[in-house]
């Protein structure tokens, strides 16, 4: 009997052979969550944020789930050689450092988001409830802090907000954030000062490398329709195509790259 090869909705020709499909893994991401914190911010902590260059992820509305089968397709396009999406018809889609301004409104000039095994450990993020060992800081933690800290508007509460957006909102994780992003957190002032939506970018794609490498699968929300423009993730269309359509047909350039990131979701 003849086997019949799928075509994706993507425009990716799938073998109709392969390595048996591995279990969907969990993940505690969930940008409703994100979104329901920024809601209880008072108007003085919306200021304190939007001076260190993340004012715009304040604007981003909840979420729903894109579907499966399409973010599946998509992370299989991926290219770890090339670091582009790779479509059946050669087409590559690539994500740059405009998309990380443009559709996320993060900082993406400025000095590098980077850090080291042999980074010392600080007082700061002891005071997390990291370790010398485990330089992990639980968002459980995060949440519980700020539950505490309430309307206060002080550098704690500016340091841990920030490190709760990256945690849920910004970089792949395991329901711990990496306390060494402290650092960059020491001085306010020059929070703004470093390109952010570089890291983004650069954390995703590391992602994706990671997800080819180990054939894992995930779930990455899409946003809802806002009246907003920019940044643009809060002008995407939150309608589901009907079965047997293209996805790629249905969403624009920024969502076909950002739909297998936004901002970046955890793996285990």
């Amino acid at each position: 009997m003849r086997k019949s090869t799928r075509i994706s909705a993507i425009g990716l020709s799938n073998p109709p052979e392969g390595p048996e499909p591995t279990k969907p893994f969990s993940t505690r991401f969930s940008l409703r969550s994100y979104a329901r914190r920024v809601q209880l911010l008072t108007p003085q902590q919306r200021s304190a944020v939007s001076r260190t260059g993340f004012g715009n992820l304040l604007l981003v509305p909840n979420h729903t789930l894109l579907n499966k089968v399409f973010l599946t397709e998509l992370m299989d396009a991926w290219s770890r050689e090339r670091r582009p999406f790779v479509l059946r018809s050669g087409e590559e889609i690539r994500m740059t450092l405009l998309d990380a301004a443009l559709i996320l409104g993060l900082p993406v000039a400025g000095s590098p988001v980077s850090f080291t095994e042999e980074e010392p450990f600080s007082d700061l993020e002891e005071s997390y409830g990291a370790t010398k060992a485990k330089r992990k800081v639980a968002m459980s933690f995060l949440e519980n802090r700020l539950d505490w800290i309430g309307e206060d508007v002080s550098e704690d509460f500016v340091r841990c907000f920030l490190l709760y957006t990256i945690g849920t909102f910004l970089a792949s994780n395991d329901g711990k954030v990496d306390s060494r992003f402290l650092r960059f957190f020491e001085d306010l002032d020059e929070v703004s000062g470093f390109a952010w939506g570089a890291a983004v970018v650069d954390d995703l794609c590391q992602w994706l490398d990671k997800r080819k490498e180990h054939n894992v699968r995930l779930v990455r929300p899409q946003l809802q329709d806002h009246d907003l423009t920019f940044p643009r993730v809060c002008r995407w269309d939150n309608t589901k195509s009907k079965r047997g359509t293209s996805w790629f047909k249905d969403l624009d350039d920024d969502q076909v790259i950002w739909n297998s990131n936004l901002l970046l979701e955890s793996y285990r």
